[in-house]
C-alpha cells in the first residue's frame, strides 16, 4: 500500500486504481504530477519482480525530468523500468531501434529550426533542377513553374514558410502525399508537400512532426513491433490528454490496438487552449468511449487561493462544450482577504508604470522576481513593459521566444560537431560557412570531390590547426565527444563573452542530463545532438513575461495579467467566432488567472495607440463580468 499522508481520498484511490482503463480529470493545482509519479511508484513496486516496463508520455520535457527526479529519489532500483518522456522522445526511441524497417537509416539526425528545415527543401529543389531528375514520379514542369513564378530563393523560401504550418498539419492528420484528399488543394501546395516530405528523407532529417508520423507508419507496416512492445509496456500513462491532436490519439490508438486494459489518462478539457495545434477534447472524449474508461474527479486545489477558484468555477462555467460533469474546483487555503486587485487605466502606458511601481514594492518586501509572472494575451502588449523592466533593470524572460542559445560561437560548435556526424550535412556546412564569413557556393564549387566537413577542416587548418586536430580526433571518437567539444570550448572562451559562457554553463545541464538518462554505451553524438534537438529552452531567471499560452504548466506567487479588454482577452478573432473559439478564449483565461498562489492582480486600460497611432476606445472584457468583477 502507499503512504496516505497528504493524500486525498480521489488522489489515493486514482494511484491505487486496478481495474481497468482510467481517465483522472484533474483541475489546476489539484496535484496530477504527484499522481502521475505515486502511480508510477506504486505499479512498480506491486510489480518488482515483473520484467515489463511502464511508459509514461508526457507534452513537456520539465514535467518529465520533474517525475523521474522523484521516482529516482523513491525507488532508484527501479527507475530503469520506466519510459518517461514526450510523445516526440519516445518516437524517436522506437525509430531508432525500428526504423530501418521502413527505409529510416538509424543514423537520422533531428532538425528543430524551421529555417533550416527551409534551408533543406530549397537545396533539394536545387538539386532536383540541377540533376533535372524524375525521379519518384517527381513532375519537374510543376517544379520549374514555381521557382520561375517565385524568380529569387528568397522569395520561394518566404513562400514556403507560408506553406509550412498548412504541411505540418496534413502530417498531423497523417495525410501522405499522394492522399486523394489532397486533390482539394492547389498544385502548388501538393507539389511543395511532396518536396518538403522527399527533401527530409533525402538528407536523412527529421523533423518533430515527423517523429509521430513515421512511428505510426511503423505499426501500421510492421505490426510485430507493435505488438513486441505492448509485451514491453504493460502500463501507459499519459499526461495533458485534453491536448492530444489527431496524430497523438492515433498514435495512441494504434499502439494500443482495441482491447488494452492499462491505459491511465490524467486531462482538464477546461484547460485545452492549444486548438490552433489541431488539439481537441473530442480526441479525449473518443478514447473515454473507445475504452469505456473510469473517470475519476481530482476537485481541491493546492496552489490557488478560494476567491480566485470561486472566480474561475463561475468564469469556466459560461463555456457549454464541457463533456464531464465535473464538480467545482475547491481550495484547502484559507485566505480570501485582499487576493485579487483590479484596476482601470487609461491607457496601456499607465497599466505598465503601475506594474513596475509594484513589482519594485513587493521586491522591497523580499519577494523572489522568478515568484512573479506578467501574463498578455499576445506579446505585442509587453513592448511598454520590456523598456521599463529594462530602464529600471529589473531582471526578465520570456520563454517563448527565448533561444536555447544565443552565442554566435555556441551556433558555431553545434554545426561543427552536426557536420562531423553527417560530413555531408549541407544546412551545417552553410551556417559554419556565414560565421567564417566565406561564400559556401565558392568553396563547395572548387572541391566538388570532396565532404563538406573536409573543405570546412582544410579551411580551418589555415587558420587553426589546433581545432583541426580536435575535429579529426571527435570524428574517431563520437562516444567520447564530451571531452573534445570542452577542449574546443577553451580555445573560444572569452571571459567577456557572457553570452558564450551563459551558452556553455546551459550546455553542460543538457550534458549531465542527457548523460543520465542514456546509458554509457549510448553516450554518442548522434544521441546527444538528437536529445538536444529535442530539449527545452533554458529556464530564464527574473520576472517571466509570458502569453496565456506559455504560461500553462506553471505557477508564481504574484500574477499580473496585463489589457484585460474586449478584443484583445479575448481575441477580437474570438469575438467574431462567437461559439468554439471564444471557449478556447475563456480556457485560456481559466489558465492565467489559475496560475496564481497567493495574489493575482487584473487590469484593463479604456483606450490603446494602434500602429497607426489611431486612439481606440477599448471595453473591459466579457470575462470580468462573468466572473462579476465588474458589473
Amino acid at each position: 500500500m502507499i503512504e496516505t499522508l497528504k493524500l486525498t481520498e480521489e488522489q489515493k484511490m486514482s494511484i491505487e486504481y486496478d481495474e481497468g482503463p482510467l481517465i483522472i480529470s484533474a483541475g489546476p493545482g489539484t496535484g496530477k504530477t504527484l499522481i502521475l509519479t505515486k502511480r508510477l511508484i506504486y505499479l512498480l513496486n506491486k510489480s518488482k519482480k515483473e520484467k515489463y516496463k511502464i511508459l509514461a508520455l508526457t507534452f513537456t520535457n520539465k514535467a518529465a525530468k520533474e517525475m523521474r527526479d522523484r521516482i529516482e529519489k523513491e525507488i532508484l532500483s527501479e527507475v530503469n523500468r520506466v519510459f518517461i518522456g514526450t510523445f516526440h522522445s519516445f518516437c524517436y526511441e522506437i525509430l531508432l531501434s525500428y526504423g530501418h524497417h521502413i527505409g529510416i537509416n538509424s543514423d537520422f539526425i533531428i532538425y528543430d529550426d524551421i529555417e533550416d528545415i527551409l534551408s533543406l527543401i530549397i537545396e533539394y529543389i536545387q538539386k532536383i533542377i540541377m540533376e533535372n531528375s524524375q525521379d519518384n514520379n517527381k513532375n519537374i514542369e510543376d517544379i520549374l513553374k514555381i521557382v520561375e513564378k517565385y524568380r529569387t530563393v528568397d522569395r520561394l523560401k518566404t513562400r514556403i514558410r507560408i506553406y509550412y504550418p498548412i504541411f505540418i498539419r496534413l502530417k498531423n492528420n497523417f495525410i501522405h502525399p499522394d492522399d486523394q484528399l489532397l486533390n482539394n488543394i492547389s498544385s502548388e501546395v501538393k507539389v511543395l508537400y511532396q518536396l518538403y516530405i522527399e527533401s527530409l528523407r533525402n538528407y536523412n532529417v527529421l523533423d518533430f512532426s515527423d517523429l509521430i508520423y513515421y512511428t505510426i507508419k511503423l505499426f501500421e507496416d510492421k505490426p510485430f513491433i507493435k505488438k513486441h512492445l505492448r509485451t514491453i509496456y504493460k502500463h501507459i500513462l499519459i499526461d495533458e490528454g485534453q491536448d492530444i491532436n489527431y496524430i497523438q490519439y492515433k498514435l495512441i490508438k494504434t499502439l494500443c490496438d482495441e482491447d488494452f486494459k492499462n491505459l491511465f489518462i490524467v486531462a482538464d478539457e477546461d484547460q485545452l487552449i492549444f486548438e490552433w495545434n489541431d488539439a481537441k477534447f473530442e480526441y479525449l472524449k473518443r478514447l473515454n468511449n473507445e475504452y469505456n474508461m473510469k473517470i475519476i474527479f481530482l476537485y481541491q486545489s493546492f496552489r490557488c487561493p478560494k476567491k480566485i477558484l470561486e472566480l474561475a468555477n463561475k468564469l469556466i462555467s459560461n463555456n457549454k462544450s464541457r463533456f464531464f460533469n465535473k464538480k467545482e474546483i475547491i481550495s484547502i487555503k484559507n485566505n480570501t482577504n485582499d487576493v485579487i486587485k483590479l484596476n482601470k487605466f487609461n491607457t496601456q502606458k499607465e497599466e505598465a508604470f503601475f506594474i513596475i511601481q509594484k513589482i519594485k514594492e513587493l521586491h522591497k518586501k523580499r519577494i523572489k522576481y522568478n515568484n512573479i509572472c506578467i501574463i498578455g494575451r499576445t506579446r505585442y502588449l509587453f513592448e511598454t513593459l520590456i523598456q521599463l523592466l529594462e530602464k529600471n533593470q529589473i531582471p526578465y524572460y520570456i520563454p517563448m521566444i527565448q533561444e536555447k542559445f544565443v552565442s554566435n560561437e555556441m551556433h558555431f560548435i553545434i554545426n561543427l560537431m552536426k557536420l562531423i556526424l553527417n560530413e555531408n550535412d549541407i544546412v551545417a556546412y552553410n551556417k559554419i560557412c556565414d560565421y567564417l564569413f566565406l561564400n559556401s557556393d565558392k568553396f563547395s564549387f572548387k572541391n566538388l570531390d570532396k565532404s563538406y566537413l573536409n573543405i570546412i577542416i582544410e579551411i580551418i587548418s589555415e587558420k587553426n590547426l589546433e581545432i583541426k586536430e580536435l575535429i579529426y580526433d571527435l570524428k574517431k571518437k563520437m562516444n567520447d565527444f564530451k571531452k573534445y567539444i570542452n577542449e574546443i570550448f577553451e580555445i573560444y572562451r572569452d571571459e567577456g563573452n557572457l553570452e558564450f559562457l551563459n551558452d556553455i554553463e546551459f550546455f553542460n545541464e543538457i550534458i549531465q542530463d542527457f548523460e543520465n538518462e542514456y546509458p554509457s554505451n549510448e553516450n554518442n553524438l548522434q544521441n546527444f545532438l538528437n536529445y538536444l534537438a529535442l530539449s527545452s529552452r533554458k529556464e530564464g531567471k527574473g520576472i517571466a513575461i509570458l502569453t496565456s499560452h506559455s504560461s500553462k504548466g506553471r505557477e508564481f506567487d504574484y500574477v499580473f495579467i496585463i489589457s484585460v479588454n474586449q478584443e484583445i482577452f479575448p481575441d477580437y478573432r474570438a469575438l467574431q467566432d462567437n461559439g468554439r473559439k471564444l471557449e478556447e478564449e475563456r480556457r485560456n483565461f481559466y489558465v492565467a488567472i489559475t496560475r496564481t498562489k497567493k495574489k493575482l492582480y487584473l487590469s484593463y486600460v479604456e483606450s490603446k495607440e494602434t500602429r497607426s497611432g489611431y486612439i481606440k476606445k477599448l471595453e473591459p472584457s466579457q470575462f470580468l463580468r462573468e466572473m462579476g468583477l465588474i458589473q
